[in-house]
């Protein structure tokens, strides 16, 4: 599959949306340790976001895909990832576990095999 993933090394993530007291977006990545999910900016120079099919969302698809599995899956899945997952999410937020990362990321790739 390449790229190297592996879907037991996601079992230990949770990403986590959720608001700030204004209303700001916060995305965590809970793990071993917790920190800030980075942002990679590709759409949405003004920040992440959910809830629905956008430009923040497109880029919170991309930074959560590329800290799970990397960049180059990141880059070819996640745009379905948005639609799938982020644009889902209520406004108050969510959490996307690293295992259900990998068992949506494992049925398109093997589809495509």
């Amino acid at each position: 599959m390449g790229s190297g993933f592996s879907p037991n090394a996601l079992s230990h993530k949770v990403y986590v949306m959720k608001r700030d007291a204004t209303g700001h977006p916060i995305v965590l990545v809970k793990g071993r340790k917790e920190k800030p999910l980075k942002h990679i900016v590709r759409y949405s120079p003004s920040g992440l976001e959910w809830g629905y099919g956008g430009s923040g969302p497109a880029d919170l698809a991309l930074s959560i895909l590329s800290d799970a599995v990397g960049r180059d899956l990141a880059d070819c899945y996640h745009q379905d990832f948005k639609w799938f997952f982020i644009s889902r999410i209520p406004w108050d937020g969510g959490e996307i576990t690293g295992s259900q990362i990998a068992a949506w990321l494992w049925e398109r790739v093997c589809q495509e095999a």
